[in-house]
């Protein structure tokens, strides 16, 4: 939960964020610890090797240049059994709730209200076959994913251009986290590109 979460696997989300929204224009984001705005004092050594860390909570904004705004959010042991993680997508005919995994199936609610009291809609399944259409994928999550990660990066190479999750994708994905202690130390939104390129914002608090 909180800044370890935002590292290690909110990357993934804000990975799928970037993907659907585009270039970033700017973040606004806090961190607090056990109810308390971070300071210089809750800083201490991560886990994993991922440098500076604090914050058992992570509230942040994200604003897209295609006008989407995004909201990452993550605050140790709030509970959430099953598991929450994932990115859902408010449109103005509906939602789309994309779980964590690879292969596993998406569902949409085609309703403008986003579920509302007064919906008639139905939660329908999107497979990689398209809505409503059943899976035929025979492997999912790690033992999916893998082999086509390492058939991509084959074909990234015969075919000389980019994986589809490149370096330029993991760079910005990096800077949208760095972006939250940054936000988080000046208190207020930041631009992205950063202008602070050289220091984690949390080692200047």
């Amino acid at each position: 939960g909180g800044s370890e979460d935002l590292w290690v696997l909110g990357s993934h989300a804000l990975n799928v964020m970037q993907f659907l929204g585009g270039e970033l224009e700017s973040c606004f984001a806090t961190l607090h610890e056990k109810g308390q705005r971070v300071t210089k004092e809750h800083v201490k050594p991560g886990n994993e090797g991922l440098g500076p860390l604090a914050g058992d909570r992570v509230d942040a904004i994200y604003r897209f240049k295609s006008g989407v705004t995004g909201f990452f959010g993550s605050q140790r042991a709030a509970g959430g059994s099953p598991s929450r993680f994932g990115v859902r997508v408010l449109g103005s005919k509906g939602l789309i709730d994309i779980p964590s995994g690879y292969g596993r199936p998406l569902t949409m609610l085609k309703d403008p209200l986003w579920g509302s009291a007064s919906t008639k809609a139905t939660w329908q399944t999107i497979t990689s076959n398209g809505v409503d259409k059943p899976e035929t994928l025979k492997a999912v999550d790690y033992e999916g994913a893998l082999p086509v990660c390492v058939q991509d990066l084959r074909e990234a190479i015969e075919k000389d251009r980019q994986p589809l999750c490149s370096m330029y994708e993991a760079r910005t994905c990096t800077e949208m986290i760095l972006a939250v202690f940054e936000s988080h130390r000046v208190g207020k939104p930041v631009s992205l590109p950063l202008e602070n390129r050289d220091q984690n914002a949390l080692d200047l608090l």
